[in-house]
């Protein structure tokens, strides 16, 4: 069912009519419109936006704001498990709000976008179309670019109220041009960590002094979430207004989550050096060698969790608190010794797998090793 026959939504069901065997149901305000993509075969019959039960797949064709309304209404009257989607352009203002309803009403929901596109790759193509994707990185990305969440002001629990969301609307509508505030709660302490969504996100609640929040955080799973209950962190996140049942809340989204104290430029510093130690530079910052009681630690970890799905940063955050002094630089060191002596596998990206446990290794195999240890 498409609810939206203007020009994307038009032109969206009347590709799926004729490239597809589906029914395709149509709804719009406007009944000339509706008519006339009955006219044109662009739908199969009207869409009962009351009553969409048949609908498999459910596309929201509308502006944002728009789209989250009517989601509002139309969700709880979707079967469980219909997929939802969008072809909105704003996603940061529409995913979220139709994260969480789809959710609540157990449905499956898949952002779109009227710009989304694809292309075919015969399997034997692969290897070559990686190697020009890297060959180009190297070429115009000597240093690769990184996330950047720009904070715009720091915000208390007792802050975090309906009234006080409500007022950001004055700031609305949020869009690519001017994207919705992101605030940072800091020094909070995590109280509960539990999945929801199939296993897909969490819920969380942190408290500070005698206030406790509760957290939303989509696209983060229990096993790649590194942190512990009782553990101190900052939290960089977005407020909005939750409607649900007659009832006005407030919903705290996580964008990002960090150890208190998180200093993500001596994260990079230490990348870099450790880029110019494998190229075989000096470097300012020093290589501390890494022990061999440290990669010791780090393998027993890893061989006792494996496999390790919070990956590379979320494995530094657990492991620096097993060892003082444990710098970036050696977390680095210590993972590309493992792999270099044929101890770690990566059977998706920032996930280790210890393998060959048993097997006793001679480090100075490890050309990395090799390196750090001349300094």
């Amino acid at each position: 069912g498409i609810v939206g026959l203007g020009l994307i939504g038009g032109s969206l069901a009347k590709t799926l009519s004729q490239r597809s065997d589906h029914t395709v149901l149509g709804f719009d305000i406007s009944e000339e419109i509706v008519n006339a993509a009955l006219a044109d075969r662009a739908i199969s019959a009207p869409l009962d936006i009351l009553r969409p039960e048949p609908c498999g797949l459910a596309v929201l064709a509308l502006t944002p704001e728009t789209a989250v309304s009517t989601a509002q209404k139309l969700f709880p009257l979707l079967k469980k498990g219909t997929i939802v989607t969008d072809i909105c352009g704003i996603k940061r203002f529409v995913c979220p709000r139709l994260t969480e309803l789809a959710l609540e009403n157990g449905l499956r929901y898949v952002g779109g976008h009227p710009m989304a596109a694809g292309f075919t790759l015969a399997e034997s193509d692969i290897p070559a179309f990686i190697d020009a994707l890297e060959q180009y990185a190297a070429e115009h990305y000597p240093i690769m670019p990184i996330h950047v969440v720009n904070l715009d002001a720091p915000v208390s629990p007792e802050e975090i109220t309906v009234p006080n969301v409500e007022a950001m609307s004055l700031l609305s509508p949020f869009g690519c041009k001017n994207p919705a505030p992101v605030f940072l709660l800091s020094g909070v302490i995590i109280q509960s960590v539990s999945a929801i969504g199939n296993g897909n996100h969490l819920r969380m609640s942190v408290a500070s002094g005698r206030y406790t929040v509760p957290l939303l955080y989509f696209g983060m799973t229990v096993r790649e979430f590194p942190f512990a209950v009782g553990d101190r962190v900052d939290v960089a996140c977005t407020l909005g207004i939750n409607d649900y049942n007659e009832q006005r809340t407030v919903t705290v989204r996580v964008v990002n989550l960090h150890p208190v104290g998180w200093k993500q430029g001596e994260i990079l510093r230490a990348q870099a050096a450790f880029e110019a130690v494998m190229r075989g530079e000096e470097t300012a910052d020093g290589t501390e060698p890494l022990t061999r009681q440290e990669l010791a630690v780090v393998f027993r970890y890893l061989r006792d969790h494996s496999p390790v799905t919070v990956g590379t940063d979320g494995l530094y955050y657990i492991l620096r608190r097993k060892m003082e002094g444990y710098s970036y630089l050696k977390h680095l060191a210590a993972l590309q010794i493992m792999r270099e002596v044929g101890l770690l596998a990566e059977p998706e990206p920032e996930q280790f797998i210890i393998v060959n446990g048993d097997k006793k290794v001679d480090l100075q195999q490890s050309a990395t090793f090799r390196k750090l240890q001349r300094g």
